[in-house]
């Protein structure tokens, strides 16, 4: 197996990579610059690159079309009540006896199953890894953003705080490539990528009326 060498950057791949990078993914620039993905991510957020807004905006359409491909048709209406509303139903025969156990997985729960440290892509682009098998079990898993930056900063503050990507790609998980910013900044930063400069401005602008004229009210 050939051992693959470090990239070494030239003032010339510096260059390249600072025309590319905002509108490329890290796999596109590697294959331009001769150099791996994490490569890219490492040597971006050293230069301090982030990604363009339309290149964020398009990454946020597709993953919401494949969030929204299939099965909608199937789906209950608000309002429609399923056959069986306010009926109850009573296992007879030996269902008792033959019920699957606590811990027990078998069938489609055994296929689905996943171990601790197995990582996935959810709906909205973000990685995650599974930290445990306990229950309730969507805190299975958690971002693998917040496990990098948690294992080198603590737990993350209960209220008002997220980590951020500074580059705005949610793939690049280089740790110089997060920090912690306020919710109210996340806000900001995702109404820049979605609707531009301009309108983010306003809307953050309305907000803050809307919150001064409410404390009016209640004082």
């Amino acid at each position: 197996m050939t051992k693959r060498t470090r990239k070494l950057w030239t003032a010339a791949d510096d260059e390249k990579l600072r025309e590319i990078y905002p509108t490329l993914s890290a796999a596109e620039a590697g294959a331009v610059l001769g150099a791996s993905v994490k490569a890219i991510w490492a040597r971006a957020a050293g230069l301090g690159l982030k990604k363009s807004s339309a290149w964020l905006r398009e990454r946020s359409r597709k993953n919401s079309l494949k969030e929204g491909h299939g099965g909608r048709a199937h789906q209950f209406r608000k309002g429609q009540a399923p056959w069986n509303a306010g009926m109850a139903f009573e296992a007879g025969g030996r269902s008792q006896d033959t019920r699957f156990q606590p811990g027990n997985r078998s069938g489609m729960a055994l296929h689905l199953w996943k171990p601790v440290g197995t990582t996935r892509l959810n709906k909205d682009g973000y990685l995650e890894r599974k930290i445990n098998d306990d229950f309730p079990i969507h805190r299975r898993w958690r971002g693998e953003h917040l496990v990098i930056w948690e294992a080198k900063n603590g737990p993350l503050p209960k209220k008002g705080y997220a980590v951020a990507f500074k580059d705005g790609d949610k793939t690049n998980l280089v740790e110089a490539n997060l920090e912690l910013i306020t919710r109210a900044e996340l806000l900001r930063r995702n109404g820049v990528h979605r609707w531009g400069e301009d309108i983010a401005r306003v809307i953050q602008l309305k907000g803050a009326i809307t919150r001064q004229l409410n404390k009016e009210k209640t004082a």
